[in-house]
């Protein structure tokens, strides 16, 4: 059905003789973020857990992919540079490539 059931860290996978069930090793119902979820509540996540990485859910908890911390710290930056840029008077950004 596709609905996230849990989570498993590569090294449990690694680690662990090929016949161990899945079930044993992975994370049952793991910490998920809706697809609908902004980046400042990304942030707090990443900022509260020591995660690499969250899976997306949609409504009905089926997985629709991972975001990663490093992508969610790269939106913050860009998201930052372009608010510096727009105080500091640069609207576009053609402004500083003629500089």
């Amino acid at each position: 059905e596709g609905v996230l059931k849990g989570v498993i860290r590569l090294r449990d996978l690694v680690v662990r003789p090929g016949y161990t069930p899945l079930t044993e090793i992975m994370i049952p119902d793991p910490i998920s973020v809706n697809s609908e979820t902004v980046l400042e509540d990304l942030e707090a996540i990443f900022d509260r857990y020591n995660f690499i990485g969250i899976p997306v859910t949609d409504d009905r908890k089926r997985l629709v992919g991972i975001v990663l911390r490093d992508d969610v710290e790269k939106a913050h930056g860009e998201r930052a540079d372009r608010t510096f840029m727009m105080l500091a008077g640069i609207i576009g950004g053609e402004e500083l490539r003629h500089m």
